[in-house]
């Protein structure tokens, strides 16, 4: 079996400010949706959503629920749960951390948005100071009722503590919704740690389930981004970031208890499987997809379903340079890469990769580039790519 992808399109573009980072997932009634954060890649960046009802061929702009979308489940009922990035310390309740979270049903028109705060108990978390955090960024208007709320009117930013995990993923098993997410945890010095967290109200509130993988000086970064898939087998799957290197992890209890992280490793070839936000997608008879990137924007696939043999890697970058040079781009404007240490994402790509299964075989794949141009005549711009890579049997 192999990847075989079709030219990718532009499906979103602007000349003023900068695109990072679409999400894009599928609804109970069929549509996609995509969250884009608009502005520059600094914390408190809003993010905005579009709607597309033909596969991605069309995509029309609608309003948010949340400030900062980090990452919404869709339940079988229709009803679409979206949680914010951004948690504050609830200084009346200590190790818990308040939320902007919000359910809809998008698959009805017209039809009435909660929201509410979202509350995670998570006591291994450590709270940080707001001004000590995040001395480039600051919250403007959509966070501060919520500020408020915990540390009343007057509150200052050198009072207020920000914390709580960033929710990367989520799966539902049997009655119960699991989130995985990351912060920086008591005793870790300045290294994060992934959660698995459990809520059995649709969101409402969540208690910290399971350890999955703690942050050490071994890694640059501890593990923080990560993607959690329910395997045909029942088995939980996690594929977690840890700032060079890719690591996976396995729970056979419902995320009660996690194996030992283990460096993620190609089967048919000697590739380093680097370095920021892995996803992974599960196909109609359980293949599953993987992306990852910076360096680059790579996908492998594993035909056994178990996250146990990765092949096949695709390298979309490559293809988009390839598809440049088709559409008479001059090589100097061409996309970059990180060919270096040093990656500078603002000439190129942040290199986030969304994997969205839109077939028994295929896959839509999405991207943000900066300073792209995708023709011989075209303007430099910021902006989404989008293509579908279909698995399709090798040549014999």
């Amino acid at each position: 079996m192999k990847l075989v992808p079709t030219r990718p399109v532009t499906i979103h573009s602007t000349r003023e400010g900068q695109r990072w980072f679409p999400f894009v997932s599928r609804l109970p009634d069929g549509s996609l949706m995509m969250h884009l954060q608009c502005g520059y890649d600094a914390n408190f960046a809003p993010t905005k959503r579009w709607r597309s009802f033909y596969e991605g061929r069309d995509w029309h702009q609608e309003s948010e629920n949340v400030p900062r979308h980090a990452h919404g489940f869709s339940f079988p009922d229709g009803t679409l749960f979206e949680i914010d990035q951004y948690g504050f310390h609830d200084p009346n309740s200590p190790g818990t951390f308040a939320y902007f979270g919000a359910w809809s049903t998008p698959g009805v028109p017209g039809s009435p948005v909660e929201r509410a705060t979202v509350r995670i108990h998570s006591p291994s978390i450590a709270p940080t100071l707001l001004n000590d955090s995040f001395r480039h960024a600051y919250p403007h208007f959509p966070w501060w009722p919520l500020i408020n709320e915990l540390y009343g009117e007057n509150v200052k930013g050198d009072d207020v503590r920000l914390g709580g995990p960033v929710i990367t993923d989520m799966a539902q098993v049997g009655d119960k919704l699991l989130a995985i997410g990351y912060r920086l945890t008591h005793g870790a010095g300045n290294r994060h740690s992934v959660f698995c967290y459990q809520s059995q109200d649709k969101g409402r509130t969540w208690n910290e389930a399971a350890l999955v993988a703690r942050g050490s000086e071994a890694t640059v970064e501890g593990f923080n981004e990560a993607t959690l898939t329910v395997l045909r087998d029942g088995r939980l799957y996690a594929v977690l970031r840890s700032g060079e290197e890719i690591y996976h992890a396995w729970s056979a209890d419902g995320g009660l208890a996690w194996t030992e992280p283990a460096l993620l490793r190609l089967s048919d070839e000697d590739f380093p499987v680097r370095r920021v936000w892995p996803r992974v997608a599960s196909l109609a008879d359980g293949t599953l997809v993987l992306a990852f990137g910076r360096p680059g924007k790579h996908l492998v696939f594993d035909p056994t379903g178990t996250g146990e043999n990765w092949q096949g890697r695709l390298d979309l970058h490559a293809w988009e340079l390839d598809t440049q040079t088709l559409m008479g781009v001059p090589e100097e404007a061409r996309l970059r890469g990180n060919t270096t240490t040093a990656c500078v994402r603002y000439w190129d790509s942040g290199d986030y990769l969304s994997v969205t299964p839109c077939g028994p075989r295929e896959v839509l794949v999405t991207y943000d580039v900066q300073n792209f141009v995708e023709n011989w005549n075209a303007d430099p711009v910021a902006g989404v790519r989008m293509l579908r890579v279909k698995l399709e049997p090798s040549p014999v």
